[in-house]
């Protein structure tokens, strides 16, 4: 193999890497404090004195954060499932054939709906928490 070849493999293997472990440390960042939010809201939230703008708000706020939370939940769980089956390759082709193929990455197929859908409910359950704040408050 060619050693500028190899050496550009490495960096973009190191960069690839950088790159998903920051992605899902932002997951892990987002996801904890969607949930420190939720336990928040739920357990100081007062039942009396709550316009009905307030209500539908924070219900919004309360089912965007939950879908928040489990779509991120299903990132964390593809990403595993991805680099389990990775190894599983790599292991089985060096293993029977006494080699290493680069094989490729894959991600479930479900995996970009996922994405899309934390990312989506993640800004909205920012935007209704803080519509909430106001409205409580304004009042």
């Amino acid at each position: 193999m060619n050693p500028d070849h190899e050496t550009a493999h490495s960096e973009f293997s190191k960069a690839n890497k950088a790159s998903r472990e920051s992605y899902l440390a932002w997951v892990r960042t987002v996801l904890t404090v969607i949930t420190g939010t939720l336990v928040l809201l739920i357990g100081l939230q007062d039942s009396g004195g709550l316009s009905k703008p307030a209500v539908v708000l924070i219900v919004a706020a309360i089912i965007t954060m939950t879908i928040t939370i489990l779509s991120g939940l299903s990132i964390l769980r593809s990403e595993s499932i991805a680099y389990r089956g990775l190894r599983d390759v790599i292991g089985t082709d060096w293993n029977d054939r006494g080699r290493y193929n680069d094989p490729e990455y894959e991600l479930p197929s479900y995996y970009k709906v996922v994405n899309f859908v934390f990312k989506l409910s993640a800004l909205i359950s920012i935007i209704l928490v803080s519509l909430y704040g106001i409205s409580k408050f304004a009042t």
